[in-house]
């Protein structure tokens, strides 16, 4: 057995994962939204027109839309409904026991939050 000593040289707070978001994810998530004719929007403005989009609902049902393009397959539409309220006042990729969603979690809070 080998024994290993870790010294942190640097620390930084992250308030996005870089690239977590891409052109498709803003796509999908304004096709989901039921936005007019999404494909025609620039490449670069796809993302403000998308976090315009999710400001026009309220919190819980945006957070339902983000939860339901992130986890089509991992979560019930009981869970993303209990979820998409649980994320309004707690951070999941830090309390949920389920490691493997923790990034779809913090990627979807920081869209909502910047919008």
């Amino acid at each position: 057995m080998s024994a290993f000593t870790v010294e942190r040289l640097s620390f930084q707070h992250l308030s996005e994962l870089p690239n977590a978001w891409q052109n498709a994810d803003y796509l999908a998530l304004l096709t989901k939204l039921n936005y007019d004719s999404p494909e025609a929007i620039a490449p670069a403005e796809l993302k403000e027109m998308t976090q315009m989009a999710l400001t026009d609902l309220e919190p819980a049902e945006a957070a339902e839309a983000v939860l339901s393009h992130l986890f089509p397959d991992d979560l019930t539409k009981g869970q993303i409904d209990q979820l998409a309220h649980q994320m309004q006042t707690e951070k999941l990729w830090e309390e949920n026991p389920n490691f493997a969603l923790h990034k779809g979690f913090f990627t979807g809070t920081q869209l909502l939050y910047d919008a």
